[in-house]
């Protein structure tokens, strides 16, 4: 006698939330990079107009006023950067633990129904 095994259907809503877990990642991913790649764009667009800057200036006092803005500004660029980025990681891990809640009140039955299929073999 074969044993029964969950349709397909079952199987697709058993591992719908490993999907949606995936997405969530995926978007975190995608938005953490862009966050990246526009701080390093702000960067490099910073630091070729700050030597352009330096280059212009003749005056000691100037140089390093012009430089105590430049270090200001990524400074505060970084820590901006940094809020963005922990902000994302907090979304994907709130959203992630809702799933795996709302995933184990969904399936709860789909892995009462193996975990009983199981221990009959």
């Amino acid at each position: 006698m074969k044993s029964q095994q969950p349709s397909s259907t079952d199987w697709s809503l058993f591992f719908e939330p490993l999907l949606q877990v995936t997405e969530v990642n995926r978007k975190a991913v995608q938005k953490l990079t862009d966050i990246q790649a526009s701080y390093i764009s702000f960067l490099l667009d910073s630091t070729i107009k700050q030597l352009r800057t330096l280059s212009a200036t003749s005056d000691l006092k100037d140089v390093v006023e012009q430089q105590l803005k430049y270090i200001s500004a990524v400074d505060s660029q970084w820590c901006a950067t940094a809020e963005q980025e922990l902000a994302t990681a907090r979304d994907a891990q709130q959203s992630i633990n809702e799933l795996l809640v709302n995933s184990y009140t969904l399936n709860g039955d789909i892995v009462e129904h193996l975990t009983h299929e199981l221990a009959k073999h």
